[in-house]
């Protein structure tokens, strides 16, 4: 079997980094009621446009709208 490449473990690593966070952060969205950073620097220049459509960027059933 061949060792993977760099650019191959380097894209797994960053992954597996990117999917622990989101399960980190996740959690305390439903532990807490906030994401990290919420409460003090805001969700970001998205939760603007989000927030012209007339959706709550906070609520909890927005992330759902990508899952279908």
């Amino acid at each position: 079997m061949e060792k993977p490449s760099l650019a191959t473990f380097t894209i797994a690593i960053l992954s597996f980094i990117l999917g622990a966070w989101l399960i980190f952060d996740g959690a305390r969205k439903l532990l807490t009621g906030y994401y990290t950073g919420e409460e003090t620097i805001g969700l970001g220049s998205w939760a603007t446009i989000v927030s012209a459509l007339g959706v709550r960027p906070a609520d909890m059933s927005f992330p759902f709208v990508f899952l279908e």
